[in-house]
């Protein structure tokens, strides 16, 4: 997956993996990556813990 992502008002362009998945009743998307703080202008969240922080993503949702 790829597109823009804001965070603390600053936005950057993102890429990183992905699985979708479609049933017959269920559509599923599962994600994660990884977002360094001082990308973002999070400088000082990043002088106080890692710069680099795991996100995951899990998006669940019925067909009709």
């Amino acid at each position: 997956m790829s597109g823009k992502l804001t965070l603390h008002g600053v936005q950057q362009h993102v890429v990183f993996p992905a699985r979708i998945a479609i049933a017959a009743e269920e559509v599923s998307f599962d994600a994660t990556m990884t977002v360094r703080q001082s990308e973002f202008g999070m400088t000082e969240g990043a002088k106080k813990t890692k710069d680099e922080v795991p996100v995951a993503i899990s998006i669940r949702g019925r067909r009709k």
